[in-house]
């Protein structure tokens, strides 16, 4: 299971959603973003997660 799941630090979640560190901080603690692993102090998401997270937010209609 960990070898096929990529783990991504909170820098580059924010860089490859387009979106600044403080949202995805943001996001983090008032909920809402993608879920996260809290490792110790470490913070990481995985990439599989985020793509679910993604795909749940698409808008077929306004």
């Amino acid at each position: 299971m960990l070898q096929d799941s990529l783990l991504l630090d909170e820098k580059t979640v924010a860089k490859t959603l387009s979106v600044s560190l403080a949202t995805v901080r943001r996001w983090r603690y008032v909920g809402g973003g993608p879920p996260f692993l809290k490792i110790g102090a470490l913070v990481r998401y995985r990439i599989e997660a985020i793509d679910a997270w993604l795909e749940a937010k698409v808008v077929a209609h306004a």
